[in-house]
């Protein structure tokens, strides 16, 4: 026996009807996933997608694992082939003669977004920080006075490069030192405003420090330093450029820092990268 079949009537504004309902319902996915701040939406054939965030936490406990000025020296050279301008020493791309006494520096590298092979990876989020102590500058309360150098930085990988394709369109990069021991203690920071244009100038706030400075270009956007940075004991200062920028940019600062003489360096270093949620 052959089994009937039944038809359906379908009305004449059937598409239409699809249409509003599917707007209907990106609007709903979209309200969601800025609120619950997913990486993407099942169900959408990846057409849908919210901000991706990649952070690099560093917790520096002592000099041990800081890099000698060769190794340093080294670092530079390599960022000034992958960024030009845009690296730790700015458009200078070689270091002031300051006349600071070299202590250490950190780096790190980490790719952005889901893929961790540095190889594949669209683009790379890149910083170092470097530390000097500040010759004979010592406080009353016997704190000995140094001076730090921020420069973070993110660009398309050499897969990215190679392939031609189109990298995400970055929204926020941010540099942060933070304290959490009450006898290390921030001070005096730059740069202390907003700039909406570049180049950006980054300089020693200290009248001990002479010619620790540095201009980088801001190809987009702002860049303005954190509105939570604190001056004093347990304090931090951050840096952060916010755009819309599918391309490379980087972020210098310095701040002034002290404490005790028998103590060695104790702080939190922090990067962060995000990029905008995209409708295709």
């Amino acid at each position: 026996m052959k089994k009937s079949r039944k038809t359906m009537k379908v009305p004449l504004n059937s598409t239409s009807n699809k249409n509003a309902g599917r707007r209907q319902f990106i609007r709903k996915v979209g309200v969601t996933t800025a609120a619950i701040g997913t990486t993407s939406v099942a169900g959408c054939a990846g057409l849908l997608q919210s901000s991706t965030e990649t952070t690099s936490n560093n917790n520096i406990s002592s000099e041990t694992n800081a890099m000698s000025k060769h190794e340093l020296n080294s670092f530079v050279s390599k960022k000034i082939n992958s960024y030009g301008n845009s690296g730790v020493w700015g458009t200078a791309q070689t270091e002031p003669d300051h006349g600071l006494e070299y202590v250490g520096s950190w780096d790190a590298s980490k790719p952005f977004g889901d893929n961790s092979d540095k190889k594949k990876a669209n683009a790379l989020l890149d910083g170092v920080v470097i530390l000097y102590r500040i010759p004979d500058k010592v406080s009353e309360n016997g704190n000995q006075h140094y001076q730090f150098w921020l420069w973070a930085g993110v660009g398309p990988s050499k897969a990215e490069q190679s392939a031609k394709s189109d990298i995400p369109s970055f929204d926020n990069l941010e540099a942060q030192i933070n304290f959490k021991d009450k006898s290390y203690k921030m001070g005096a920071y730059s740069p202390g405003r907003s700039f909406a244009s570049g180049p950006v100038s980054v300089s020693a706030q200290s009248p001990d420090v002479t010619d620790l400075a540095a201009k980088f270009p801001l190809n987009k956007g702002h860049v303005k330093f954190d509105p939570d940075s604190k001056v004093g004991s347990g304090g931090m200062y951050g840096v952060q450029w916010d755009g819309n920028y599918a391309g490379t940019q980087s972020i210098n600062a310095t701040c002034e820092a002290s404490w005790p003489t028998d103590q060695k360096p104790k702080f939190d270093w922090t990067l962060r990268l995000s990029a905008k949620d995209s409708l295709f």
